[in-house]
């Protein structure tokens, strides 16, 4: 075998063996998406109707709304909780959340102090490098919705929402519209929503306000903590999946490049090795 078509064929090799790790990492992505899909519109319906039910009764003038759940204006401590992978190969995913969470810093702590809560090691490392205060961290998901992750997280984010009225709380994720929109997005975890109605509705309160509060704020929390959490598994999900799906065409088109550069080396090495025979024939025959 010519010593030019050599490297090119253990190339060619190579370039396949990564194909099939890429189909196989595409696969698994895939996968794992549509296992939890169907879980997040049950949670964003769900978590929909707990703000509605929560603006009915937080707008009502003629209940006594305790002061934490009223709009906060004098802030002095912004948390911002970063949910990010723990692992890597899902394209620009991370890189543009972090991107977006990085402006919301330099933006917000020039008025007040900005913490950290981490979900995801690539943030957690991004910002410990950064020297950033970090209140909490979640590493060691591994792309995997866990019911008691999103409970312990939703958890500690209301302990510290409800810790101070000048505190405010914001969520950086990614939003799943679909496998080629995914949104990096900032929000606040908790805003004291309004009633859609125009009158106030009339509850039958038992045992009394503040206990159904406690109870429909706790699950609030929780669902919207789920909800987000989804939304963000799912977005890294789809975004390794197209990623992983790019490299495997990219590597197709460059095993056709190489392929047709092998066939030109050996068709050259070939017509040199007919052209020497038929140069010695001729020279046999003279």
């Amino acid at each position: 075998m010519p010593a030019s078509v050599r490297p090119i064929r253990n190339r060619i090799q190579t370039i396949e063996n990564t194909q099939k790790i890429t189909r196989a990492l595409e696969m698994v992505s895939a996968a794992k998406l549509k296992r939890i899909e169907g879980r997040l519109d049950f949670f964003r319906r769900y978590s929909g109707e707990l703000n509605r039910l929560l603006g009915n009764l937080l707008s009502n003038p003629e209940l006594m709304i305790p002061p934490l759940f009223k709009k906060r204006d004098s802030i002095k401590t912004f948390v911002l909780c970063v949910m990010t992978s723990d692992t890597g190969l899902c394209g620009s995913y991370n890189h543009r959340l972090l991107q977006v969470a990085d402006d919301f810093i330099n933006q917000y702590a020039l008025e007040a102090e900005v913490q950290l809560v981490t979900v995801g090691k690539k943030g957690f490392g991004h910002f410990k490098r950064m020297g950033l205060p970090i209140l909490e961290t979640y590493v060691d998901l591994h792309g995997r919705f866990s019911f008691e992750t999103a409970q312990r997280i939703s958890q500690d984010l209301q302990r510290i929402f409800f810790s101070s009225l000048q505190i405010q709380l914001f969520v950086a994720y990614t939003q799943f519209k679909s496998l080629l929109h995914l949104k990096p997005t900032i929000e606040k975890f908790f805003e004291p929503p309004e009633s859609p109605s125009t009158q106030p509705i009339d509850y039958i309160m038992e045992p009394d306000l503040p206990r159904i509060l406690e109870e429909l704020t706790a699950r609030y929390f929780l669902a919207r903590g789920q909800c987000i959490l989804l939304e963000a598994l799912i977005s890294e999900h789809a975004s390794r999946m197209m990623s992983m799906r790019q490299a495997r065409d990219n590597a197709e088109e460059l095993l056709e490049d190489l392929t047709l550069l092998k066939n030109k080396i050996r068709q050259a090495s070939i017509t040199t090795d007919i052209m020497e025979v038929v140069s010695a024939a001729e020279s046999l025959k003279g």
